[in-house]
């Protein structure tokens, strides 16, 4: 388990890295989000505060953000569920490779089939 949070962080140290340019304000509002996210001590409560910052950033167009919240959520499904959500929200604002990319990270086989035919197929 100790294993497992250390990749956590590795790979969400990993994924900080290099934001693109948007305002100074949004960038300040999602680095203290994703800061204060990160500094949860429980693994389900840090995991959804994870996976309410990468629908909000998907939300926003803000794909690298979506990106690096994927990568703090260690439980599978949720990770999935999320990763479905902000790529059908990121297909509605207009950042189509940026959705194909973040469905590609689903798992679940079904779910990212589903997930592609809603990008594909919108509303």
């Amino acid at each position: 388990m100790k294993a497992l949070h250390i990749v956590s962080f590795v790979v969400f140290g990993y994924l900080t890295v290099g934001c693109t340019n948007h305002s100074a304000d949004d960038e300040g509002e999602f680095a203290t989000r994703l800061k204060a996210a990160g500094a949860v001590r429980g693994t389900d409560d840090r995991e959804e505060a994870f996976s309410k910052i990468a629908l909000d950033a998907a939300e926003a167009n803000r794909p690298e953000v979506v990106m690096k919240c994927l990568g703090g959520i260690s439980t599978v499904d949720l990770r999935d569920q999320t990763a479905s959500k902000a790529a059908v929200r990121l297909a509605n604002a207009g950042a189509e490779k940026a959705a194909l990319k973040t469905a590609g990270v689903i798992l679940n086989t079904g779910l990212r089939d589903e997930t592609l035919k809603r990008i594909a197929n919108p509303d």
